[in-house]
């Protein structure tokens, strides 16, 4: 990766978290050896234990800085003010944004994910994700208590669907242009403001 003249080149810890999320997101953990990493962030092994401690203490460091976007808009939503609906609007369409403008993060997700490993799922949950989920989750309970959301639902699911349609988005991008009737292939802030539409209003007139 060529660093533009204006920028100066991340050193230390920082370089060594870029350099870890790029080829974790490349290759997948097991097959990244900490040499890799200390060869593309231009430092030695010695700099990345002293720094993380270990491989999985480096890991643990990239996933969370993967999920301190989605963490600082779930403040916005439990801190902010205006209606219900409208802060669970801006942060869906937020953290889709997030996802599509920061694909390598996104794909280092993905990848990890995909692999269907529980310890290391254990470990993401753990380290990174857990508390994320279960903020969104607090989230719809309170909306339940407060009257917003019906109380027959359960928080969990709707926490996790919300989470899967921007999900799906980003990895559908390559085929949603070449999908009939699909308009908004470039165009996630209307998608996004239409899946949480159907989110909160469902898709059923009163004449069902």
């Amino acid at each position: 990766m060529i660093e533009k003249a204006s920028e100066a080149p991340m050193e230390g810890a920082a370089a060594i978290l870029h350099a870890a999320m790029e080829l974790f997101a490349e290759r997948g953990f097991d097959s990244v050896p900490l040499s890799a990493i200390a060869d593309r962030a231009c430092v030695s092994k010695g700099n990345i234990f002293h720094h993380y401690g270990s491989k999985d203490g480096l890991y643990l460091a990239v996933m969370r800085q993967a999920s301190g976007n989605t963490s600082q808009l779930l403040a916005e939503i439990t801190g902010g003010a205006g209606p219900f609906a409208d802060r669970i609007r801006h942060f869906a369409r937020a953290h889709l944004q997030y996802l599509v403008t920061h694909q390598c993060v996104t794909r280092l997700i993905l990848r990890e994910l995909a692999q269907g490993d529980e310890e290391l799922g254990r470990k993401m949950v753990e380290g990174a994700f857990g508390e994320n989920f279960a903020t969104l989750v607090a989230i719809f309970r309170s909306g339940q208590q407060e009257g917003y959301v019906r109380p027959d639902l359960d928080p969990a699911v709707m926490a996790l669907a919300l989470f899967s349609g921007n999900v799906f988005f980003f990895q559908s991008q390559s085929l949603l242009p070449h999908l009939s009737s699909v308009g908004f292939a470039g165009d996630p802030d209307y998608y996004s403001n239409m899946v949480v539409n159907v989110f909160l209003r469902g898709v059923l007139t009163e004449k069902t």
